[in-house]
């Protein structure tokens, strides 16, 4: 809202002024706190994982399980030829060629193991909250939270396919040992 004679402010000068604000300091101090918040043990202390119900859901799940191998010709098969496969931060991947060029690029520099919390589905859309376990090749790990929103054909295959994700989880930036050690609280 404006008030009587004040300037427009831009959508970058909004933001700044949110991110600073008493808070967006809070919430970014507990960042760690708030999450592990989300992570719960079951009775035994087995982390929760997501129970497929339909064959969209489990062919979804059976394609996540499998990152783990770092076989890009093991995840290929499941992708539509004009898959459209995008992690928000950065510009979409499109058709088989870009898509298996990232795939193999990315299991040049790290290997990933991905657990699956939360699944659910509509129609052809598939709907993950995944845990991407992530070891770089210099040594460094990463745990990073993210949404999937998963598109299948009417053939079970995947034609468009977005992640959600903080990409200051990814940029060499180690895990918090504090997140780590904390998703039985």
């Amino acid at each position: 809202m404006m008030l009587a004679g004040e300037r427009p402010r831009s959508v970058l000068t909004n933001i700044a002024r949110a991110a600073s604000s008493p808070i967006a300091r809070w919430a970014e101090a507990n960042r760690t706190r708030i999450r592990r918040k989300h992570h719960r043990r079951t009775e035994r202390g087995d982390t929760m994982a997501a129970v497929p119900q339909n064959a969209n859901e489990k062919k979804m799940v059976e394609f996540l399980d499998l990152w783990v191998k770092s076989d890009v010709d093991l995840l290929m098969p499941y992708f539509h030829p004009d898959c459209v496969y995008t992690d928000m931060p950065y510009e979409p991947r499109r058709g088989e060629k870009e898509i298996r060029d990232f795939i193999a690029y990315c299991f040049t520099t790290l290997d990933l193991d991905i657990e699956t919390l939360r699944i659910a589905s509509r129609g052809n859309f598939v709907y993950t909250e995944r845990i991407e376990h992530v070891t770089f090749h210099d040594g460094r790990k990463v745990d990073v939270p993210l949404a999937g929103v998963m598109e299948l054909t009417d053939d079970g295959l995947l034609i468009n396919w977005r992640e959600y994700f903080d990409a200051r989880e990814v940029e060499g930036n180690p895990a918090p040992e504090s997140f780590r050690n904390s998703q039985g609280d």
